[in-house]
C-alpha cells in the first residue's frame, strides 16, 4: 500500500481519516517549491530552444534570399515558359520546408541519440557524497520533442514565406536581362 508514489493522495486521505489530529502531507506538497522551480525551468528551456530555432529561421531567410538572388535569371526563364507566380512560390516554399525538415530531423537524431548515450553509458557522473544517484539520468519527454519540432517546422515555413513571395513576383523580362 505504501510502495507506490502515485497513490500518495489516497494514502494521505486514509491516514488523515485514521489520525484526525495529525497533519499529513504528501511528498508533492512538501516539495511544491521544487516542482514549481522545475516547471519554470522547463518553460525557460522551451523558450530558449525556440529562440535558437528563431535564429536558425533568420539564417534560412538569408540563405533563401541569396538563393533567389542567384537564381533570378532562371526564375525569369521559368516565368516566360509559363510558370505562374503560384508555381514559383510553391517551389521556393518546398525548398525552405525541405531545409527546415532536414534540420529538424538531424536535430532530433543528434539530441535524442545524445541523451540515450548519456543515459546508457552514464556520461554525467554526480558526486557520491552529495547525491543518492551516481549519474545524472536524462528523460526524453515526447510532448517536448513534438512541441519543439512543431515550432521548428512552422518557423521554417514562415521564414521561407517572404523570400518565396519575392521570387514569385519577379518580373521575368528584368530577371532574364540580368543574366
Amino acid at each position: 500500500m505504501f510502495g507506490n508514489a502515485d497513490h500518495a493522495e489516497d494514502v494521505q486521505r486514509d491516514l488523515a481519516n485514521t489520525f484526525p489530529n495529525v497533519q499529513v502531507k504528501t511528498w508533492k506538497e512538501i516539495n511544491r517549491p521544487l516542482f514549481l522551480a522545475l516547471r519554470l525551468e522547463k518553460l525557460v528551456m522551451f523558450a530558449t530552444i525556440s529562440l535558437i530555432i528563431f535564429v536558425a529561421a533568420l539564417n534560412l531567410i538569408s540563405s533563401l534570399s541569396m538563393l533567389i538572388t542567384e537564381k533570378r535569371p532562371q526564375v525569369g526563364v521559368l516565368r516566360t515558359l509559363g510558370a505562374t507566380e503560384r508555381n514559383i512560390l510553391v517551389l521556393f516554399l518546398e525548398v525552405g520546408l525541405f531545409i527546415g525538415l532536414a534540420g529538424t530531423i538531424l536535430g532530433n537524431i543528434a539530441g535524442i541519440g545524445l541523451s540515450l548515450l548519456v543515459n546508457r553509458y552514464h556520461l554525467v557522473p554526480l558526486p557520491h557524497d552529495i547525491y543518492f544517484l551516481s549519474y545524472l539520468p536524462l528523460s526524453v519527454d515526447v510532448e517536448d520533442v513534438v512541441g519543439v519540432n512543431i515550432v521548428a517546422v512552422l518557423l521554417s515555413i514562415f521564414a521561407t514565406w517572404y523570400p518565396a513571395r519575392v521570387a514569385s513576383r519577379l518580373d521575368p523580362i528584368t530577371a532574364i536581362r540580368e543574366e
